[in-house]
């Protein structure tokens, strides 16, 4: 029996010990959502316990790998690197825990937000975006001195996005599940996707379920460790993903619906960090049913980056098509 098999065996055998033991957790945890008349759709408490799921699979997959020998990460990933990678979950799984437990101002966990990725990305210059590449685009973007800047900006951005789009049962699990499965075929970090596909499964068999939610702590914790694949592989590797563009593609909806819904509130005068029920997600439970809605979200996300794979459609092409089509739906949804 290799390491590999024993490695992912255990990794198996805790998640099944965590899916018939959740209610024993959740007790012991003692953390839960209410729901409310105003936002959150749910009809009872439920706990928010998916981001201690995340977190404790990851130290179990972190202290495995060390006693069986795994090699967890692609040949050119360096101690720093490493480092950083346990870092940057951990800190802003914290700060999102904390707030699932007792409400942070939103201005002020975006700005706590804003300064741990700025503390990662300084210290780690690996992560730093100096230029890009766009299909469409013959030359090389170089960013030269505000390189940091947009990089950190990218990471928030993503961060915030991912954040928001996170308002009913499996959509934001179906969306890291998407992810997860484009840094499988598109990245050197095999062992480490099929490791967060065993935990994603059984954060959505939970979520199904009404078990568990992800909470800011699940969402930011999964937001740092693919923000690492991304940005390490792109800056360092290279090869599979050449241009900028197709990372932009499969993160495209939950941006569209980060810039649409800051515009309107922004317009209507209102804090653009304090949530509402204006999302794409608010707007089709209203019409249909959750699984539906989320067929439906997920074709939106899945559609563009398949077409961007496997024809020779231009990608900014792609971008406009489904930006309107994004558009359009918003407005028949209404």
């Amino acid at each position: 029996m290799s390491d590999l098999y024993i490695f992912f065996s255990l990794l198996f055998f805790i998640n099944i010990l965590i899916i018939f033991n959740i209610d024993k957790i959740n007790k012991l945890i003692n953390i839960y959502d209410i729901p409310d008349s105003k936002i959150k759709l749910h009809k009872k408490k439920t706990a928010i316990t998916g981001g201690l799921i995340v977190l404790l699979n990851f130290i179990l997959c972190l202290i495995l790998s060390h006693l069986l020998n795994i090699n967890l990460f692609p040949l050119k990933v360096q101690t720093n690197d490493i480092f950083t990678f346990i870092v940057w979950p951990i800190s802003l799984f914290i700060l999102g825990f904390y707030d699932d437990k007792r409400p942070i101002n939103p201005t002020i966990k975006l700005f706590l937000a804003l300064l741990f990725i700025s503390i990662v990305i300084l210290t780690n210059p690996s992560l730093v975006i100096e230029s890009v590449s766009l299909s469409f685009y013959k030359y090389r973007i170089f960013f030269e001195n505000t390189s940091i800047i947009f990089t950190v900006f990218c990471c928030l951005i993503f961060l915030h996005a991912a954040n928001m789009f996170d308002g009913i049962n499996l959509q934001s699990i179906s969306f890291f599940l998407l992810l997860n499965l484009f840094i499988f075929l598109k990245t050197d970090f095999f062992v480490l996707s099929l490791f967060f596909f065993i935990v994603l499964v059984t954060l959505l068999i939970l979520n199904y379920r009404n078990k568990t939610f992800l909470g800011d702590g699940g969402i930011y914790a999964l937001c740092s460790v693919y923000s690492f694949f991304l940005l390490f592989q792109y800056n360092n590797i290279g090869g599979k993903i050449p241009y900028a563009d197709e990372i932009f593609i499969i993160l495209m909806l939950p941006g569209f619906d980060l810039l649409r819904v800051s515009i309107e509130r922004l317009l209507k005068k209102t804090n653009p960090f304090i949530g509402d029920r204006n999302h794409i997600h608010h707007l089709l439970i209203k019409r249909f049913s959750t699984i539906k809605s989320n067929i439906i979200l997920f074709t939106f996300m899945f559609l563009p980056i398949t077409l961007y794979n496997i024809s020779d459609i231009n990608s900014l092409f792609i971008i406009m098509l489904f930006f309107i089509i994004y558009l359009s739906t918003i407005i028949k949804l209404r």
